[in-house]
């Protein structure tokens, strides 16, 4: 795999009884992301809350394959909390 892409975003919707929701980025537009792409320490739950900030690794979907996926065209690949982010930077 090559390099990842990562774009800076805002959760738009989040359910968490499901355990997916949508992450808004600029210039991209939505990306559906699952609770699984989510980095987390071990043992603690992922999840997000709309508003949050988050940096997100995106996939591309194919025009074939969107209407099998929710009519997202974009897909996380990795996800993580933007204050998780500042915090590692410092």
């Amino acid at each position: 795999m090559g390099q990842r892409r990562q774009y800076r975003g805002t959760v738009t919707s989040w359910d968490a009884d499901n355990g997916y929701g949508e992450v808004d980025v600029p210039g991209l537009g939505p990306v559906w992301c699952h609770y699984s792409v989510i980095e987390a320490e071990p043992g603690t739950f992922r999840e997000l809350s709309v508003g949050a900030q988050v940096v997100v690794s995106v996939y591309y979907r194919p025009d074939d394959e969107v209407s099998e996926a929710a009519g997202y065209r974009w897909i996380a690949e990795h996800l993580q909390r933007h204050d998780v982010v500042q915090e590692d930077q410092t």
